[in-house]
């Protein structure tokens, strides 16, 4: 899986545009992911960590979202409740980030996959890279604080000369 994702800052005027493997976000199984915002959850409402069988049934129940991501309707309400997991990238694995990866420019489209795809990355793109002339293909390597080694490729996007 791919995200396209696109970050902006209006006050300068600058874009940053990334096609990114999965693996750049997804840095542990979805399941334990949920699992541990479970737990926290539940720790917080107990205001103690939950014993073992606790979270033994409940993470069961709620630890793979197709469980309760759809949406409900319960008896004598007059709306239907679905809830959803929404996740925002901490700072390791914010790509837009300068401090984290100062290699990924303004005004820039980069493609990001695991450092281990570099060869079928290349080989995808060869057509590209080959006629590429104006403006360069920059080739990177961005060190995932979480995750590893991902291998980028940059190419600027063209402004407009004014008239």
């Amino acid at each position: 899986m791919y995200y396209l994702i696109r970050g902006r800052k209006r006050t300068a005027g600058t874009v940053k545009v990334c096609l990114v493997h999965g693996s750049f976000f997804e840095t542990i199984p979805i399941d334990q992911l949920i699992r541990g915002a479970f737990i926290q959850a539940l720790t917080e409402a107990l205001n103690q960590p939950p014993d073992d069988d606790l979270i033994a049934q409940l993470t069961l129940l709620f630890s793979k979202q197709q469980f309760f991501s759809r949406t409900r309707s319960v008896a004598n309400a007059s709306v239907k409740l679905r809830f959803r997991i929404m996740t925002e990238a901490k700072r390791e694995g914010n790509v837009f980030d300068p401090q984290q990866y100062p290699d990924i420019h303004d005004n820039t489209l980069s493609f990001i996959v695991p450092y281990h795809e570099k060869a079928r990355a290349l080989h995808a793109l060869r057509d590209l890279i080959a006629s590429n002339t104006s403006p360069p293909l920059t080739q990177l390597t961005l060190v995932h604080r979480l995750n590893g080694p991902f291998f980028a490729l940059q190419l600027p996007f063209i402004q407009p000369t004014p008239t």
